[in-house]
């Protein structure tokens, strides 16, 4: 078998099991392979230096990426045609304190006709929520589809609608939408390309991530406009959205008039081994007081989720885990 036909044969079973990431890690005799979602991480069979080295290389080809380093950080994509359905992988590259370069590829899957939520309320709600304008910030540890769900609820909104999407990548591709991604080294930044959407006047606009004060007050300026804007930012809880805005130096008045709705998300494995999405939704979160409570809703919607024998018990005290017990303002 070639490695073109080894690598391919790999792909295929990995979008069978639903494989978010796929890890191909070089150690001193022998490179490691193995895959994680969002329940489990697998273990597959050793791959020796000749033939790793041949995989990890033949996957950089593919990606547009240098063969020649091995060491400094890489970034890749390419489309895999598996039968009728277009998977995109996202390649990242690097090589170790000893040299030992390793790949990971990340499976970007189409976007599903219905997302799967563990409380189909909390979906009409947040839906609701979002066709009245202003800011729709969600939270959630990474790999928690927050992406997915932010162009799931952009999907509903799509009649007569301009949708616009700034990524640093884009991860969904949707024909429908215009979609810019950041470049910094041609200066297409997020603060410069929202400069430019707005410009187009999008009627709703997807900012994949706030990270900075500059994108924080040009997603505000969006949303004062009139427009939709839907983004995420990286937060443990529900009312820690609130913290990390204000912690970018957001003036609460002007974050107070356009912020609409937070969500807290997280992907949990079900009792059939499948994943469904719970949310922590606040709307019109009033941002110069803490919630005493906040933590309670969380805990209220995982408990509601193990006594209906959605989730293990395992699944969730874990999850009950992750909640802040404290957060201040």
């Amino acid at each position: 078998m070639s490695v073109e036909q080894a690598v391919q044969q790999l792909l295929c079973q990995c979008i069978e099991q639903r494989v978010h990431d796929l890890f191909i890690v070089k150690r001193d005799a022998y490179f490691q392979l193995f895959t994680k979602n969002i329940t489990k991480l697998v273990h597959l069979p050793n791959l020796s230096l000749a033939t790793g080295q041949a995989w990890l290389n033949y996957l950089k080809y593919r990606g547009q990426m240098n063969l020649s380093e091995k060491r400094r950080p890489q970034l890749g994509s390419l489309v895999f045609q598996n039968h009728d359905m277009k998977i995109y992988l996202r390649l990242s590259a690097v090589g170790d304190a000893y040299n030992r370069e390793s790949l990971v590829v990340r499976f970007i899957y189409p976007l599903p006709a219905k997302l799967r939520t563990l409380c189909p309320k909390q979906l009409q709600q947040l839906r609701q929520a979002i066709t009245q304008g202003g800011m729709c910030v969600l939270s959630g540890p990474i790999g928690a589809g927050k992406t997915t769900t932010l162009y799931y609820l952009a999907q509903q909104l799509l009649v007569n609608k301009t949708v616009l999407t700034i990524e640093d990548p884009v991860e969904i591709i949707n024909n429908d939408f215009i979609q810019l991604q950041v470049n910094d080294p041609a200066k297409m930044t997020y603060n410069e390309l929202l400069k430019v959407s707005l410009r187009h006047h999008p009627d709703v606009l997807i900012i994949g991530e706030i990270r900075d004060e500059q994108t924080a007050h040009a997603a505000l300026r969006a949303a004062l406009t009139g427009g939709t804007v839907l983004t995420t930012v990286h937060a443990r809880c529900a009312w820690g959205v609130v913290q990390r805005l204000l912690d970018f130096n957001v003036e609460p008045l002007t974050l107070q008039n356009c912020l609409r709705v937070i969500s807290y998300q997280q992907l949990l494995p079900t009792l059939t081994d499948e994943c469904g999405v719970l949310f922590d939704i606040i709307e019109n979160p009033l941002i110069l007081k803490q919630s005493q409570n906040y933590a309670n809703n969380w805990l209220a919607l995982l408990r509601q989720a193990y006594e209906d024998g959605q989730i293990t018990e395992e699944t969730y005290q874990t999850a009950s885990s992750s909640c802040p017990t404290s957060i201040f303002f």
